[in-house]
């Protein structure tokens, strides 16, 4: 690859290293590929989800014409860890001297490095809606040591289950009534009767018995999950029209004018909104404002992420913190937390030119793939 070399649509990136010839697979709702040589990365643009049948042949051809147009032969093909994406049965069948499986959170984490050329250990905050843990559970909220060659979980958010599996992720309530569950005990029946209305009585009973005995409800440390469950405690969605619809919505009501917040829980490493939920329901019950809630819970997150990222900080010793993940497209959130940080002493990235959700995790695997050597 060089510089006169006419690239097709996408995002070229200088790696801050070198390595073998890499085609990097991404993820699968956003998918994108990336391709990679000589210290240089270029990022294809999305093509969508790759469980619809036309957007995975757009997939495949979309590769074949980027190794294709800069002249490629890709001995390593990195894909994410989680075993059943279609980007990652791609990666297994695609001919290859070598394959290696990233963690979803550290190539978010690896890509926000790789577009400010970042080497050595940095705290990477990874903030979704979902990713495939190494334990098995659903990872969404994390807090990684991190640099290319590897990462550890330092913290995370305190996981909750996620009743009904994938059917909560469209409707919201289910999640709050699941952060309802853990920590409000037996008034979590009453309280959802009163503010969530859209789940009638005996679906209520019944999926307080699957966040009881875990059954069909995985674990989840999900970020997002958790915007779900306040947006919908607000009432301001009851069922997901589109992806981060909940979300979206909770961030538009926030008055960004507001600056209180709520007490939340540190407990060695896992952070907790427990003590938020709380107060959530007291000042909702109130009679607060909806815009004034909306913005404290923006708040409260915000200020525990740096409080984590503080005691991160007294432990590992990186200085340096990368923002990256779906839920960092917030604008509130993301410029509360950077302000915090940066007050706090940190030296704070965010990604600027490369996609923070999963349309750019393919330029992280990339940069992971290059530092795994020849």
């Amino acid at each position: 690859m060089d510089g006169s070399i006419a690239y097709p649509a996408g995002l070229l990136v200088d790696l801050p290293l070198e390595g073998p010839p890499v085609l990097a697979c991404g993820a699968d709702g956003k998918a994108a590929p990336c391709a990679a040589q000589g210290g240089r990365a270029f990022l294809a643009e999305p093509v969508g989800n790759l469980a619809e049948y036309e957007a995975a042949a757009r997939y495949r051809a979309t590769v074949e014409a980027l190794l294709d147009r800069l002249g490629i032969k890709a001995s390593v093909v990195a894909h994410d860890l989680h075993p059943d994406y279609e980007s990652t049965l791609f990666a297994r069948a695609f001919p290859a001297d070598r394959r290696i499986a990233v963690q979803h959170h550290h190539a978010h984490a690896a890509a926000c490095m790789a577009e400010h050329g970042l080497t050595g250990p940095v705290i990477g905050v990874a903030l979704d809606g979902s990713g495939y843990g190494p334990d098995g559970t659903v990872w969404g909220g994390e807090f990684l040591v991190a640099d290319y060659a590897g990462f550890r979980r330092a913290g995370h958010f305190k996981p909750y289950r996620l009743p009904g599996g994938e059917g909560a992720i469209r409707n919201p309530p289910r999640m709050a009534l699941s952060w309802l569950a853990a920590e409000c005990g037996e008034a979590a029946d009453a309280l959802a009767a009163r503010w969530l209305p859209a789940i009638p009585g005996e679906q209520r009973t019944m999926l307080l018995g699957l966040v009881a005995s875990g059954a069909h409800s995985p674990w989840t440390s999900s970020a997002g999950r958790l915007f779900d469950a306040a947006s919908a405690l607000l009432g301001l969605c009851d069922r997901i029209a589109h992806e981060g619809d909940a979300a979206i919505r909770l961030q538009a009501a926030a008055d960004p004018r507001e600056t209180g917040e709520w007490p939340f829980a540190l407990e060695e490493a896992v952070l907790s909104f427990g003590p938020a939920l709380h107060a959530l329901l007291e000042q909702r019950a109130a009679g607060v404002a909806i815009p004034v809630l909306a913005a404290r819970f923006h708040r409260t997150v915000a200020a525990g992420a740096a409080a984590l990222c503080g005691r991160l900080r007294e432990r590992e010793k990186p200085n340096r913190v990368v923002l990256s993940g779906g839920v960092f497209q917030n604008d509130l959130l993301r410029a509360w937390l950077t302000e915090t940080l940066s007050a706090s002493g940190f030296e704070v990235y965010c990604p600027r030119r490369v996609p923070p959700g999963d349309a750019g995790v393919a330029l992280g695997q990339a940069a992971v793939a290059s530092a795994s050597g020849w």
